[in-house]
């Protein structure tokens, strides 16, 4: 006799072969019975939101709500194209790249059309504008007119931001997050900048305008800071000489009206852009210097009499491409690091440079040129068609050679020397 037989019942023995197992047939149509309950309760809870949101919120419910929430969305995980897959698209002279997400942004005068990896066009949407210019973030695609007064946002499958300026765009800046930089101008006003964050709202602005020669400057290019707490502006004005004179302000957004100045006389500025170190390049008409976080000058480059063809300043390395002294068509590129040159590497014309991790991708007519910048080994492709320009997915770790009419996409493991 056990220990608790004195709790049990006379009588009462449980037998197992009484005990009813179901079957495994029963066990999961009751499994499906109640996901099916579960999945039609959740319909019901969805029309009942939906239809006591339009009853008291009907008014405030629009499409550019929705369109507002697409940017938060993303419907597919990043799509991979094989190596040497191609995407094909309708041929323009004028045909735009960019890559965001995995997908393949080609803009013209007369829209954008947004392709995956795989060739499937996920948006197509028109617009006129008569010089467009291409930014992405890590999810979106920035899209303005050069001159015109419309920007327009795009996901890879709708408009999500509309917006006109009361005066010409003359310049745009994008971070990875998503915030962004609009130049333009103001009524009284030589320029001005607008300052977005990620959630479009108004962060920032600043406007200089004839009156004293402090106030007196016309910003030709901006770079805004991943934090969104710092803007780089290069501006010019010119002297009472008659001399231009290149002006770099370091504006801290998180005060009004606070920003430090260097002044280089006799220069024009080209482009500024900050590293992933905290540093930033200037580039002019005279000199590309590269300064660190602080402000102090790390490198300066001077031209002399050499003439730049192309250059490109990424977030760790910068190139310039130097025309020959003579008749022909072969340049000269020389890469940088913030405080260093790294390399030299002459040959036919450059038609595009990039930047990915510690390489630097350069193309020319019939080549594309995998060059190590860190003492790594080279590598050399083969090209059978001509291409425009250069684009990077960093997701995939991938290259496309853009065209007007197509897109190859490499994987930068296998450059070599086979051909496209």
């Amino acid at each position: 006799m056990g220990v608790f037989s004195i709790f049990r019942e006379p009588g009462k023995k449980s037998d197992p072969a009484k005990v009813k197992i179901p079957s495994r047939e029963a066990y999961y149509e009751t499994i499906a019975r109640r996901i099916s309950f579960a999945k039609y309760a959740l319909i019901l809870l969805s029309v009942c939101f939906a239809a006591f949101a339009f009853t008291f919120y009907g008014d405030e419910l629009t499409i550019e709500n929705f369109r507002y929430m697409l940017k938060f969305v993303s419907f597919d995980p990043v799509t991979v194209g094989s190596d040497g897959s191609r995407v094909v698209y309708d041929y323009d002279a004028g045909n735009l790249g960019a890559v965001v997400r995995g997908d393949l942004a080609v803009v013209n005068k007369a829209g954008i059309s947004v392709y995956d990896f795989n060739s499937r066009r996920v948006l197509k949407s028109g617009f006129s504008y008569a010089d467009p210019l291409v930014r992405t973030s890590d999810r979106n695609v920035y899209v303005c007119d050069l001159g015109g007064r419309e920007l327009e946002v795009f996901t890879s499958y709708s408009s999500v931001l509309k917006q006109t300026y009361e005066y010409p765009i003359l310049g745009l800046d994008v971070t990875d997050g998503g915030a962004f930089a609009v130049i333009s101008k103001k009524r009284n006003y030589r320029s001005g900048v607008w300052v977005y964050d990620e959630n479009f709202n108004t962060i920032y602005t600043a406007f200089f305008g004839a009156g004293s020669d402090d106030r007196d400057r016309e910003i030709l290019d901006v770079a805004l800071r991943g934090d969104k707490n710092e803007l780089l502006a290069a501006a010019f004005y010119t002297t009472e000489s008659g001399e231009f004179e290149t002006c770099l302000m370091r504006m801290d957004l998180t005060q009004e009206d606070s920003y430090t100045t260097q002044t280089f006389t006799g220069e024009l500025p080209w482009q500024v852009a900050y590293r992933d170190d905290g540093g930033f390049w200037l580039l002019t008409n005279k000199a590309l210097r590269s300064f660190a976080a602080d402000g102090s000058l790390l490198l300066e480059e001077l031209y002399g009499t050499r003439s730049v063809q192309k250059f490109e300043l990424g977030e760790k390395y910068a190139s310039l491409a130097y025309g020959s002294d003579g008749f022909g068509n072969d340049m000269s590129t020389d890469f940088f690091a913030a405080d260093e040159k790294r390399r030299t590497v002459s040959g036919s014309a450059v038609t595009d440079v990039v930047f990915l991790d510690e390489r630097a991708f350069l193309l020319r007519d019939g080549e594309l040129l995998s060059l190590s910048l860190d003492g790594g080994e080279d590598a050399h492709r083969p090209l059978s068609q001509t291409y425009t320009s250069l684009l990077t997915a960093p997701e995939s770790a991938q290259i496309v050679l853009f065209s007007g009419s197509e897109a190859v996409i490499l994987d930068i493991d296998g450059i070599g020397d086979a051909a496209e």
